[in-house]
């Protein structure tokens, strides 16, 4: 697999086609060359776990980390109040 195991990041695989494989409680597509992919929210927690079914039906899990990640604060200045601040 290759990728960013940060949060808001994403991860490429490849593996045999009729292999099934899940991820945070969703089943990941497969598509019919073996290739994947699946991401990271912006809030993602620190660890999360793959597993992957092959063919012979045995399941097999990996444990992945997944590492903070800091957002750049963006401002822009002289907006109105009502068009920065969200109603409650």
């Amino acid at each position: 697999m290759l990728g960013n195991f940060t949060q808001g990041g994403l991860v490429f695989g490849h593996t045999e086609p009729d292999t099934r494989i899940e991820f945070d409680g969703r089943a990941v597509r497969v598509n019919r060359s073996g290739d994947f992919i699946f991401g990271f929210g912006r809030d993602f927690p620190a660890s999360a776990n793959l597993y992957w079914t092959p063919a012979n039906g045995k399941r097999q899990a990996l444990d992945l980390s997944i590492k903070a990640r800091t957002y750049k604060t963006q401002r822009i200045d002289g907006l109105p109040p009502k068009m920065v601040t969200p109603p409650q």
